[in-house]
């Protein structure tokens, strides 16, 4: 029974000269007291040392190349993200510049409108047609006969410029002329003594002179409003709050004759009129850091953008809620000051890795022409 105990599991195992493993067991199986049945099995395992220590490096090669895959990957998702912000921003800038166009080719054509019509009025009144009294002019007309009119009166040899000879023929008393009408102003006119349809005198004011300022840029209170051209932004190391887009719905008919350039991305408003003008700005922070601000910047004419531009306004706000909980706060300012053309104004984020919300109400830019430079003062 012990010897059996003993056998029951017996082998070798030995490696020969060529470096191969060769393993040997026996097995033994009771399976009654009397009877015994036995086999045994013999295996060679046939690994090198070489074979056994490869299989690891061909691991780690497999490893290493599914890293690098992984590596390309990141840095082709990182240009293709690039590649398609970039594509929205040119996008932006094509639909801006052609809703700019399109609102510069309407003021021409209202501006051409507006002169033909000008032009056309002061024709109209130059000739010799029939007008209605209330429009300056007033007639007499004598339509008679030709045979009895050469019973009644001769032809007027001549015609007086005096035209108080002519006041007892008008309609109603003289004080009921408009104010508009002076005695300087009024001449008379008469048809040819020897016509065959009789005679007919006019008293009219002279023609007023086409007003020169329709032709000229409309004078008044002009505003921009800017929104952002993104819904959210990210604004990292540069600083520069960016991009915006002129929100023509807000302006309507009192924007700028002249649309305002945006430059250097599309973050930088440039000035094309000296005037005074009021800036406001709003930027609305979605954050968890406690010290979020802005300023407003007024860049010179004539400096290089290396040159640090001016600060116009500073505007800071606190954020109170916990560091691990983001939230939400916004900061206004506005300012009003003498610019020239030329002049560039932005808004320039003051600390770093700060997110900011872009959409409808909450971050905004805008100019107010309150003055211009030459402006005169218009009759009341």
């Amino acid at each position: 029974m012990a010897e059996d105990e003993e056998n029951l599991v017996k082998g070798d195992s030995q490696l020969n000269d060529n470096g191969i493993f060769i393993t040997s067991r026996t097995f033994k199986l009771k399976t009654g007291a009397q009877s015994k049945v036995g086999f045994r099995i013999r295996s060679n395992t046939n690994l090198t040392l070489k074979q056994k220590f490869g299989s690891k490096w061909i691991q780690y090669l497999h490893v290493t190349i599914l890293y690098l895959l992984v590596v390309v990957l990141y840095v082709e998702l990182r240009s293709t993200k690039r590649n398609v912000y970039d594509f929205n921003l040119n996008m932006l800038n094509l639909s801006t510049k052609h809703m700019e166009l399109e609102l510069s080719c309407f003021r021409e054509l209202e501006t051409i409108r507006g002169v033909l019509a000008g032009l056309s009025g002061a024709a109209t009144t130059s000739q010799d047609d029939e007008v209605q009294p209330e429009e300056g002019f007033i007639k007499q007309d004598i339509e008679e006969d030709t045979e009895t009119a050469r019973k009644k009166r001769s032809p007027p040899s001549s015609v007086s410029s005096d035209p108080s000879e002519f006041r007892s023929d008008l309609p109603g008393q003289p004080d009921n002329l408009p104010r508009s009408i002076s005695p300087e102003k009024v001449e008379l006119r008469t048809s040819a003594p020897n016509s065959s349809l009789g005679s007919t005198r006019f008293i009219r004011r002279s023609l007023p002179t086409f007003p020169t300022s329709a032709l000229r840029t409309r004078r008044g209170i002009n505003f921009v409003h800017l929104l952002g051209g993104h819904p959210e932004s990210v604004i990292r190391d540069e600083g520069l709050i960016a991009p915006w887009f002129v929100d023509k719905s807000a302006s309507g008919e009192f924007g700028f004759t002249s649309d305002l350039n945006l430059v250097k991305g599309q973050g930088v408003v440039e000035i094309r009129e000296t005037g005074l003008y009021l800036i406001y700005a709003q930027v609305f922070y979605f954050t968890s850091s406690p010290q979020n601000s802005f300023s407003l910047m007024m860049h010179p004419k004539g400096n290089r953008w290396d040159d640090e531009g001016s600060p116009l306004s500073t505007c800071s706000a606190y954020y109170g809620g916990r560091s691990d909980d983001s939230g939400e706060i916004s900061c206004f300012t506005c300012v009003a000051r003498k610019l020239a053309r030329g002049d560039r104004i932005y808004l320039l984020q003051r600390e770093r890795n700060r997110m900011l919300l872009f959409r409808e109400g909450k971050s905004f830019l805008g100019v107010v022409l309150l003055a211009h430079s030459n402006a005169t003062q218009q009759p009341s």
